[in-house]
């Protein structure tokens, strides 16, 4: 049985580092508390067929059987009890969620967060006295556990989904647990939708198929990663202005060399912000569609603006 019936978790935000965290630089996540999931098993107050349980089930066997593949070549530090996981598949296990999928919230970073929550036989207690050290093993472990839904991940998104709280990344693996600061009146984050499914996995490959080229990757190198870094300090310490700056710089940098990640139909909204001044658009994970990531100074004329063309928008609470 499940060790945390009905227990939410989160979808995650990687506000910050984008693709250049896989080539080693900062990156920061935080916790977006208005999508989350949750293991249930069936019961007559959830219409299954809305929840989509039955493919649920479907995927999270296939799942455990990655996951039991995985243990019997000892490539898991912490043991997980899918025999258990299977009996509770059995009687309709699924996982409940209104997180969208391939949208760059950590829909499967939810999933692998819930499983190993409730499945792993001895998983480190959060608290504030857990190590960076044993983070550093947390993120190694939801990286192999994740990659079997893209391929190949980081493992951020199921470590803050599973932390649940602000994570900055460093290099050399240094992961901080930070409280961030209110933006100052009017800046807000926020999420446009554009209502286009992409594939995670094959942007991934593209991506790092372009760290072969020397122009590219002295460009990532030299230009784009230390505005990712300046852009984490500016908000860790508060300063909406100058990130707002820094924002514009990221976002004319991502349609450089980004560009074939950001949605077509979009370029001219993403041109918009970058001629207005009034917000600007950048990635939300790895781009191709789902929510991309925007920052504002007046998040009511925004909202006014998306809503005239037809766009939802989302604002998001750091």
């Amino acid at each position: 049985m499940l060790k945390h019936p009905g227990k939410k978790y989160y979808a995650k935000i990687l506000l910050f580092g984008e693709y250049t965290v896989v080539i080693d630089s900062p990156a920061l996540t935080i916790p977006y508390r208005n999508l989350s999931g949750s293991l249930m098993f069936p019961d007559d107050h959830i219409n299954s067929e809305s929840v989509n349980a039955e493919n649920s089930t479907v995927l999270i066997k296939k799942f455990a059987g990655y996951i039991k593949e995985m243990q019997k070549k000892r490539k898991l530090k912490y043991p997980i009890l899918t025999d258990r996981l299977n009996e509770d598949l059995e009687h309709g296990l699924f996982f409940m969620s209104d997180i969208p999928i391939a949208y760059g919230v950590g829909s499967s970073g939810a999933l692998c967060a819930a499983i190993f929550d409730n499945y792993c036989v001895d998983p480190p207690e959060l608290n504030n006295d857990i190590s960076d050290h044993r983070l550093i093993f947390l993120k190694q472990e939801f990286a192999l556990l994740e990659s079997y839904f893209h391929g190949r991940s980081s493992g951020i998104d199921p470590l803050s989904c599973y932390i649940n709280q602000p994570l900055v990344f460093r290099e050399n693996q240094i992961i901080i647990r930070i409280t961030l600061p209110e933006l100052e009146e009017n800046f807000s984050f926020f999420l446009a939708d554009t209502r286009i499914v992409a594939d995670t996995g094959p942007l991934v490959k593209w991506f790092m198929d372009q760290q072969n080229k020397e122009y590219y990757r002295s460009g990532i190198t030299g230009k784009l990663i230390p505005v990712v870094e300046q852009s984490i300090r500016l908000l860790i310490d508060g300063n909406s202005n100058e990130l707002f700056e820094r924002f514009k710089t990221l976002s004319l940098l991502q349609s450089d060399y980004f560009s074939k990640m950001i949605p077509a139909v979009f370029m001219i909204f993403w041109e918009y912000g970058l001629t207005s001044d009034l917000f600007y658009l950048k990635l939300c994970g790895s781009g191709g569609g789902g929510f991309l990531l925007g920052y504002t100074r007046d998040i009511i004329q925004t909202e006014e603006y998306f809503s005239s063309e037809g766009i939802k928008i989302y604002k998001i609470r750091i």
